[in-house]
């Protein structure tokens, strides 16, 4: 048994650590671990199965249309769950999944384990695989940190698993070979050769329908090609410019040119690491990011303390080096110091985004399990365009929800808001985004012509 109590992540000065985080489930992660003899899948992209008569066409269904992914699995009978994979990670067909594998027969448990290169770290809550709880991390602070997140902030686990030496409280240190056992667990299946195997089905049913129809088809023969003639010049009708106002594009959609919302978030959580909080006769208050074109612009508040606060003293406090914000004077109580970040990747307006319901559905689920509230509003429409705006809270490194925010297609951030005088002052943040749907062109309506693509190395996958 660890005999301290937990360790709480390291303050950075501003409430929470302003190193980088590893991100999870996600395309660009190291996706596989080894343990037990053998090579398994982690990383992967947990969800609840919605209709259990369904679960493998929803999994076929979320790997191929939501998340561009490669493999997917679903767990047995009872667990309603299924998982997604994806090659750029590691992952193959025939893989099986440790989390599963670990949380076969076991609803509530939590745990760290060392392995080769790293740590492995898993959650599973009512017999459910927590999502961005599947995760290989290099870091041992990180995995500490990543456990000390879940584990310090829920009760009610049956088993909870931490090397000695991390010193938790009530937690006892297992060797994952033990845990695993003999057992295999689900394992992955390629979405291609499912595909192919389902097209090759369908492909000889239609040869019989064929064979069964032809008579049929060659008395309709001549009714067909009458209306595809009629169709062609009706198409070539269409197509005529008459004299007056022809069909207009469409106007830019709501996410072109702006910054990618990962990298909205690292790069806020980056430049208010930068800020001191600690201007002598000043008490910070709020640091908020919000997006200007290709980069993230930032301002920080403070009120005076006392009677002999000067003014001077803010910008020989926080002007040291290439750190040079803009002072301004609101009040004279108040002060405000602007600054802004490097340029960042921005959105080309031909990016092909989700609906807002699928979405919509997937964060509540995402935020479910990750123990946050999230506030979703209802959706503004367009001629052309859905947007959806969306809130939420936390005491949590913003970039803690990358894994689950990064997999959304054109979402836009419009304000991430660092509140120092909350929560005793260790700080609390509040995220506003927004996700997009583009709507199909009307009949005659002209898209909006693509922007120029950046460099190859700036290519990103959503």
């Amino acid at each position: 048994m660890a005999r301290n109590a937990n360790r709480k992540p390291r303050d950075s000065g501003f409430g929470v650590e302003a190193e980088a985080q590893p991100s999870a489930a996600g395309p660009a992660d190291v996706g596989t671990v080894t343990a037990a003899g053998r090579e398994w899948a982690v990383g992967l992209l947990w969800q609840a199965v919605e209709n259990t008569a369904k679960a493998v066409a929803e999994a076929k269904a979320m790997a191929q249309n939501s998340v561009e992914g490669d493999f997917y699995l679903v767990r047995p009978e009872g667990t309603h769950q299924y998982a997604v994979g994806w090659r750029a990670a590691g992952h193959k067909a025939g893989m099986p999944s440790l989390a599963a594998t670990v949380g076969e027969g076991r609803d509530n448990l939590i745990g760290v384990f060392p392995v080769v290169g790293g740590y492995y770290f898993v959650a599973i809550r009512d017999g459910a695989v927590l999502a961005t709880c599947d995760r290989f991390l290099a870091d041992k602070r990180d995995a500490m940190e990543a456990f000390n997140n879940i584990y310090g902030n829920a009760g009610g686990w049956n088993d909870a698993f931490a090397p000695e030496e991390f010193r938790f409280q009530e937690t006892k240190e297992v060797a994952l070979d033990s845990l695993i056992g003999k057992k295999t667990g689900p394992k992955l299946v390629d979405v291609r050769r499912a595909g192919a195997t389902i097209r090759l089905v369908g492909i000889l049913l239609i040869g019989a329908a064929i064979v069964g129809a032809g008579l049929a088809y060659w008395n309709h023969l001549k009714e067909q090609e009458y209306q595809a003639e009629l169709e062609r010049i009706r198409r070539q009708a269409m197509s005529v410019k008459l004299p007056g106002k022809q069909a207009e594009p469409p106007p830019p959609p709501p996410w072109a040119g702006q910054v990618v919302a990962a990298d909205f978030i690292r790069s806020c959580v980056d430049e208010i690491g930068r800020y001191p909080f600690a201007v002598a006769g000043w008490k910070p208050t709020t640091v908020s990011c919000s997006p200007q074109g290709p980069v993230v612009q930032v301002q920080a508040l403070m009120d005076r303390e006392g009677q002999i606060s000067s003014a001077n003293w803010i910008g020989a406090s926080l002007k040291k080096g290439d750190f040079q914000p803009a002072i301004t004077r609101p009040s004279s109580d108040k002060a405000a110091a602007a600054w802004t970040g490097k340029p960042q990747q921005a959105m080309l307006p031909d990016l092909k985004t989700h609906p807002v319901s699928r979405v919509q559905s997937y964060l509540a689920s995402q935020f479910e399990e990750a123990l946050t509230r999230l506030d979703i509003t209802a959706a503004q429409q367009t001629e052309f365009y859905i947007s959806t705006k969306y809130t939420f809270r936390t005491q949590l490194d913003p970039r803690e929800f990358l894994p689950i925010l990064e997999k959304v297609p054109g979402m836009t951030m419009q304000k991430i808001t660092y509140d120092y005088t909350q929560n005793n002052f260790t700080g609390s943040w509040i995220v506003e985004g927004s996700f997009h749907e583009a709507k199909p062109i009307p009949e005659g309506g002209v898209k909006a012509k693509p922007g120029a693509r950046p460099a190859p190395n700036m290519q990103k996958r959503s």
